[in-house]
């Protein structure tokens, strides 16, 4: 769930709780997740919605719009975590936090923060001490054992 992974990656559920058939072709109806947690379910809903935002090509949305929703709903996501996770979503929360300053620092300009040394420094020291990639793969994980909701690689 890492913030770039997440951003990148395909996380849809293979999971269907309900087909329709249209002209004798099935037609996927419910992407919910496995497990009926709260937490699950926001889970399942987020990172539809993360996707739905980041393949958007139509959208009149600016970056900034874009990426403070996707951000917004990975932050929304970690809310309420099960006990086993909760460390570690709080920690993830801190980071999502932390990258969207950056982002909004140097107004979504990617292509500035990919070449600025400072910048890319800046965004580097949000995992210095790599608690945020353990906490983004252990939420992963949750995410994928407990909630059957794949996360790509």
């Amino acid at each position: 769930m890492t913030v770039l992974t997440a951003c990148g990656s395909s996380t849809s559920s293979e999971t269907t709780n309900a087909d329709a058939v249209t002209d004798a072709k099935p037609v996927e109806t419910s992407k919910a997740p496995q497990s009926n947690s709260d937490f699950c379910k926001n889970a399942a809903l987020a990172t539809s919605s993360m996707e739905s935002v980041l393949s958007d090509e139509n959208s009149d949305a600016s970056p900034e719009q874009s990426w403070t929703t996707m951000l917004s709903y990975a932050s929304q996501m970690l809310k309420n975590a099960p006990d086993e996770i909760e460390k570690e979503a709080r920690r993830l929360q801190e980071g999502i936090s932390d990258y969207a300053t950056v982002l909004a620092k140097y107004d979504y300009d990617f292509v500035a923060m990919a070449a600025d040394p400072k910048i890319t420094a800046e965004v580097e020291a949000i995992d210095k001490d790599g608690s945020m990639s353990k906490a983004s793969e252990a939420v992963d994980k949750y995410l994928e054992e407990s909630c059957g909701i794949p996360q790509g690689s």
